[in-house]
C-alpha cells in the first residue's frame, strides 16, 4: 500500500474496513513505519511491527484465540481472546492489551489508537519518525 494519506498530524488513513481481512495482520505503512492492522471479531488494533522480545517482524505472524484449560482433561479454545504469535520464537501477545500470554515478560506489544470513521481506518501516531528519535527507550512497553 503506498504511504498513508494523513488528515491531521497524528491521523493517517490506512484502508477502508473491508480491505482488512479477519483475523489477519495487513502491514502497511505510516509516516516510514510498519505497522500492523488486524480486524477481528472483538475490534481493529494496529500495532508495531516489532516483537517485544527480541524484536523481530511479529506481523509476519499469526493471529490466534487462547488455548485454556482447568485440567488436563478438560481444554478448550477461547476464540474470543486473541493474541499475535511471532514468528520466530512463537512468543504471543493480547491484542487488546498487549501483554504476553501467559505472563512470560512484562513487556508489551506496542499499540496504537485508531478511529474508524464511516468504514475508513485511520491510525493515530504521536512519536517521532526513527531518524527524527532523540534518544532510543530502554523499554516498548
Amino acid at each position: 500500500m503506498p504511504a498513508s494519506e494523513a488528515i491531521s498530524p497524528d491521523m493517517h488513513h490506512v484502508g477502508s474496513l473491508a480491505e482488512f481481512e479477519l483475523d489477519v495482520c495487513k502491514i502497511v505503512q505510516v509516516d516510514g513505519r510498519d505497522v500492523g492492522v488486524i480486524r477481528t471479531e472483538q475490534g481493529v488494533y494496529a500495532i508495531a511491527n516489532r516483537c517485544p522480545h527480541m524484536g523481530g517482524g511479529i506481523c509476519y505472524g499469526t493471529v490466534t484465540g487462547l488455548m485454556t484449560a482447568t485440567s488436563p482433561e478438560n481444554i478448550s479454545y477461547d476464540e474470543t481472546r486473541k493474541a499475535m504469535r511471532c514468528p520466530w520464537h512463537g512468543w504471543e501477545f493480547f491484542l487488546n492489551d498487549g501483554t504476553a500470554v501467559g505472563g512470560i515478560t512484562s513487556r508489551r506489544l506496542r499499540r496504537f489508537p485508531l478511529h474508524i470513521i464511516q468504514d475508513e481506518v485511520y491510525v493515530i501516531l504521536r512519536m517521532p519518525r526513527p531518524d527524527q528519535a532523540e534518544t532510543p527507550r530502554g523499554d516498548d512497553g
